[in-house]
């Protein structure tokens, strides 16, 4: 491949948040809960990665709090245990089962208005075997 051509390997990652919406109102209907992603755009960016990961878990905590509501205990992501809220961070990336299309609007504005030093990728998966979860990684 020539320093012309685009790498046509290299996947785009996460969907806007009107697509975000309309998948989480089809699998909530359908399921009554789905997936919200998220994962950091351009993460190598950021020079201190610890500064970044504390960030991240300070963001999970807020988000937790002020959504519980609509965080319903699942084992979407996880068949060996239970969860609720954002419970994990895989590299700069995390999930959270919704009950609620709506909270993503809540979120994604709660996070721009908290941490607009973080751009991130959004997706929504019908649970953790979605192909999307790729977004993850």
């Amino acid at each position: 491949m020539t320093s012309i051509e685009k790498d046509e390997s290299k996947v785009e990652k996460g969907i806007s948040t009107e697509e975000c919406l309309a998948k989480a109102k089809k699998y909530i209907s359908e399921n009554g809960i789905c997936l919200f992603l998220f994962d950091v755009q351009d993460s190598a960016k950021f020079e201190d990665r610890q500064a970044l990961q504390t960030q991240l878990f300070d963001l999970i905590n807020e988000l937790n709090l002020n959504f519980d509501k609509n965080f319903p205990e699942n084992n979407l992501a996880t068949q060996s245990r239970q969860e609720k809220g954002f419970s994990n961070l895989l590299g700069d990336g995390s999930w959270v089962a919704i009950n609620d299309f709506k909270v993503i609007l809540m979120i994604v504005e709660y996070i721009q208005n908290n941490y607009p030093n973080i751009s991130f990728y959004y997706d929504v998966a019908k649970d953790g075997y979605d192909d999307v979860m790729n977004l993850l990684k």
